[in-house]
């Protein structure tokens, strides 16, 4: 565990050597000792907030949903989660190849997955409600790290660049609504009803 809190902490502190110095190991090795771990944290800091929710404010049990309900939600939040770390990866391959970039499929996932660090880091902040808006502090530094890895992993012109990130921020946003959508909208219906 604490290669993985040193590797979190280079990432986000010294993120263009962190991108450099890994450059051998397999898309499952890095998805069980990174990714599995690093995105249970926004999970579980929103389901320790419920149970503080119902420990110290009790008369909140008739507004929120059941445990169970919260449960559901959570476990499929995390897979959502990791799906969308695959889908990035795949937009990246993609789209790296019309801005003239060599990229494979293992290059992108690295990429995604540690540009995504800054996220799942900052859902720590779900257990603060009121905190739950620096996470566009998080978005926004996952973005720079985007940059970053492009420039340094894939090799894409500077004239190139800014068009890459604004289509990479599109098809973030649409696969996370996608996916979002598809698999959360029944979770919230069950939720409401």
């Amino acid at each position: 565990m604490s290669a993985l809190v040193l590797k979190v902490k280079a990432i986000l502190l010294n993120p263009k050597e962190a991108i450099t110095l890994e450059t051998t190991g397999s898309i499952q090795n890095w998805f069980l000792n990174f990714v599995a771990p690093l995105a249970l944290i926004p999970t579980i800091a929103s389901l320790l907030n419920y149970l503080f929710m119902l420990l110290f404010f009790p008369a909140t049990h008739y507004y929120l949903p059941k445990l169970e309900d919260v449960l559901y939600g959570s476990v499929m939040n995390y897979i959502m989660g990791i799906m969308i770390v695959f889908l990035l990866a795949g937009a990246i391959w993609q789209l790296a190849q019309y801005y003239s970039a060599v990229c494979d499929f293992k290059q992108a996932f690295l990429i995604v997955m540690y540009s995504l660090v800054p996220l799942w880091v900052g859902g720590a902040l779900q257990l603060f409600p009121f905190l739950v808006p620096l996470q566009l502090i998080a978005l926004a530094y996952s973005f720079y790290l985007i940059y970053i890895f492009e420039t340094e992993k894939l090799g894409i012109a500077k004239e190139n660049l800014l068009a890459f990130l604004l289509t990479y921020g599109l098809a973030y946003f649409v696969i996370n609504l996608l996916v979002r959508g598809i698999f959360f909208n029944p979770i919230l219906t069950r939720m409401i009803v």
